[in-house]
């Protein structure tokens, strides 16, 4: 698991695509994963103990 700062994240360039709009597709696959991670991490940290 990575996690991503928030300076990371506003820093973050996506690379375009030559020849047609868009990003390269496992660049932001990448940095989706890297987010996804970082909230997990972060949700995990937050919730606490389970009510009894």
């Amino acid at each position: 698991m990575t996690v991503l700062t928030s300076q990371e994240a506003l820093a973050t360039r996506l690379p375009l695509v030559r020849f047609r709009p868009g990003y390269l597709k496992e660049e932001v696959d990448a940095l989706m994963e890297r987010i996804a991670d970082t909230l997990q991490a972060y949700e995990e940290r937050t919730r606490g103990p389970a009510p009894l």
